[in-house]
């Protein structure tokens, strides 16, 4: 067997494809709502 075939055997395997832009993209969404969540103000109850 040639290299080159060979070395397709070690080549990352996606079992599915498009997921890790997928989240990337969900992530980017998310992401000025989760900073909007930190900049509230802490309220602190005193009783």
């Amino acid at each position: 067997m040639p290299a080159v075939e060979r070395a397709k055997q070690f080549l990352p395997f996606a079992a599915l494809k498009g997921l890790q832009e997928a989240l990337e993209r969900k992530e980017a969404a998310a992401e000025p709502s989760a900073a909007a969540g930190l900049e509230s103000p802490v309220v602190s109850r005193e009783t």
